[in-house]
């Protein structure tokens, strides 16, 4: 819709004039349209706009008098999806003495939708910088989500604070640009949390809900990091530690009112107590809380039977300088670890405190184990083959899966140095250099500093179908690490689009012609096809553009606990739903109401586990035809 307003006493006869170009083009062809408004009036007609193809497209449209004497006009850039799923495949790691790796990019991916980005990362600001993002990319309703953001902002201002303006890249100004945006973000990050925590002091997953004990401790771990480079209530903190302190048991632990893992219950009670005393290691408090708290934990050790509660149960232990312990818990985490070639890794199969599980589980338990030794410096002939596999375990998207894992990696990460001097790269695709994506380098060279090397530096390229080598070649044997990320769209209908996951969508749109204001009525119904209970879950509903979307209808099914949360975006609405027990169903009604004509697709239906940017499972949201 474009609206056309007479702001004069008089008549007016204005040329209304649309053009495309890129992606789009005007249905009919570009034209003039003579319109006659009356004094002080508007009048709004509809510009028909199609997508050519995938890309960026531009539309503008104009008014001007009948002697071609421009009024007023406006212009609005578009991105065109490809109309089908997205694939992606991606190797990260460190570079070492350099990297190859072959992708392939399939015949049937949709023309102009291959590509490959490289990601160079010389520092701990470079990592907080992409783990920021890739965090960003997620869903991020609840509190877990929320506090966590906050964390790679505060990496980023601690490494400010100890950097010479002068020596940051860019120098003085692009010192305090980057410390003004941190800042800026972690400002907006404490007042939301604050959201998210009752009266009595405790947190809750989401505004209104009861507080539970793992996130109130997670809570204070947050707020006490942020306090070093961001001004933070001390009351804030202090009345979270008394709320934890109210449910303390005699023997020092604590339960978990919502248990998100599998395990026994001696197991979650060592585990939850290990994060509460976490938290109060870190907030500085000094009473017989935090006392008992460590005497249970240093009793339990035996009964400990899980390696993501060993790695947190160790963590606590080093921190709280509990030396006796503290090896004790080591030992067992080297005992048990496992190896493939470069990489060692823990199996964790039981889930995290946030119900992640999988590869997720395994990369979060991992880098808490790794941070314990490196912290205890302890173990050393583990140090290198942990912190390859975690390095190896950074998607696509930047992140390092769930949250949580991507905090304890970028903890752990932090640990790897560079040696002095400088380190050059170089980035070939295919034989060729890549173009850097950012400033005026040479295409294919990267030059890194070890005192200054803080900014990640972005490389890409198109490709087309088949094969292509990327190579990385370094001048000597470097910890810098490294992700490529190859991504190309294809056809709903391609066997490729296949979902194969532990859950299964359906979707079923009442009428795909509707009438102009008129509420359609949808149904999407979500299944977990799996033996075991799926946690955590989140999936989007789509909606037309510009639909009207009431709220009430979802507000309702969080008052009968259907969901926990919604939130209505623009082209989808996103649900968070605690968990499915293993077969179980959950069919949601809604409905939106169109308020423009055209010929649309629906975005596609997705479901997410746990926080996870890529989706577990989506199939096609189809044409819809708004008359």
């Amino acid at each position: 819709p474009a609206t056309l307003v007479n702001a004069t006493d008089g008549p007016l006869t204005a040329l209304l004039e649309s053009k495309a170009s890129g992606a789009l083009s005007v249905v009919g062809g570009e034209q003039a349209v003579e319109l006659k408004l009356a004094p002080r009036s508007r009048q709004v007609i509809v510009v028909s706009v199609r997508a050519r193809g995938v890309g960026e497209g531009t539309l503008s449209v104009s008014a001007s008098t009948q002697d071609k004497v421009l009024l007023d006009g406006e212009q609005r850039k578009v991105s065109v999806a490809a109309n089908g799923r997205t694939l992606s495949e991606t190797v990260s790691g460190i570079v070492q003495e350099g990297v190859r790796h072959g992708f392939e990019i399939p015949e049937m991916a949709i023309a102009k939708t291959s590509s490959l980005e490289v990601m160079i990362y010389p520092g701990s600001v470079a990592d907080a910088l992409e783990g920021l993002q890739g965090m960003l990319r997620m869903p991020n309703g609840c509190f877990e989500q929320t506090s966590s953001i906050n964390y790679p902002n505060t990496m980023v201002l601690q490494v400010l604070e100890k950097t010479k303006p002068q020596d940051w890249p860019g120098g003085a100004a692009a010192w305090e640009q980057t410390r003004s945006e941190a800042k800026n973000f972690i400002h907006l990050g404490y007042q939301r949390m604050l959201t998210f925590q009752n009266p009595n002091g405790g947190f809750a997953l989401y505004p209104g809900q009861q507080p539970e004990v793992m996130l109130t401790a997670y809570g204070v771990i947050q707020l006490k990091a942020m306090s070093e480079v961001h001004p933070v209530d001390a009351q804030v903190i202090a009345r979270a530690v008394q709320w934890l302190s109210r449910f303390q048991s005699p023997d020092g632990s604590w339960t978990s009112e919502r248990q998100r893992w599998s395990g026994n219950a001696l197991d979650a009670r060592v585990r939850t107590t290990a994060f509460v005393a976490l938290a109060m290691v870190r907030a500085g408090s000094a009473g017989d809380q935090r006392t008992r708290a460590l005497g249970f934990i240093a009793r339990s050790l035996d009964a400990v039977t899980t390696e993501n509660t060993l790695a947190l149960v160790a963590n606590t232990l080093v921190e709280g300088e509990q030396k006796q312990p503290a090896a004790a818990a080591l030992k067992r985490l080297a005992d048990t670890i496992s190896g493939v070639g470069d990489k060692a890794f823990f199996k964790e199969t039981t889930g995290t405190w946030m119900g992640s599980g999988g590869e997720f589980a395994r990369l979060e338990t991992t880098a808490m184990a790794a941070n314990a030794f490196l912290l205890a410096g302890a173990n050393r002939e583990l140090w290198t083959p942990m912190l390859n596999y975690i390095a190896a375990g950074r998607a696509s998207w930047g992140g390092w899966g769930s949250t949580q894992a991507t905090v304890w990696a970028l903890t752990a990460m932090q640990h790897l140095r560079s040696p002095a001097g400088m380190t050059e790269l170089q980035i070939r695709l295919g034989g060729q250099p890549m173009s850097r994506a950012q400033g005026d380098a040479a295409p294919g060279s990267l030059l890194i500093d070890s005192d200054v090397g803080l900014v990640s530096a972005f490389y890409e390229g198109s490709l087309g179908s088949g094969k292509l080598a990327l190579e990385i070649a370094s001048s000597e044997n470097t910890p810098t690490q490294f992700r490529a990320t190859t991504e190309y769209a294809i056809p709903w209908s391609s066997p490729l689009a296949k979902n194969d996951a532990d859950l299964a969508l359906t979707l079923k749109v009442t009428n795909r012609t509707m009438a102009l204001r008129g509420m359609q009525a949808v149904t999407v119904q979500l299944r977990n096809t799996t033996r075991a209970r799926q946690d955590t879950l989140i999936f989007e509903l789509p909606i037309a553009p510009a639909a009207f979307v009431p709220r009430d209808q979802f507000e309702a099914l969080v008052a009968r606990r259907t969901i926990d949360s919604f939130e209505i975006l623009p082209t989808h609405v996103r649900l968070y739903v605690s968990g499915l027990n293993a077969g179980q169903s959950l069919s949601i009604d809604y409905g939106f109401a169109p308020m423009i004509v055209g010929e649309v697709v629906l975005p596609p239906v997705r479901a997410y586990r746990f926080y996870t940017p890529r989706p577990l499972y989506e199939i096609d949201g189809g044409a819809l035809i708004m008359r």
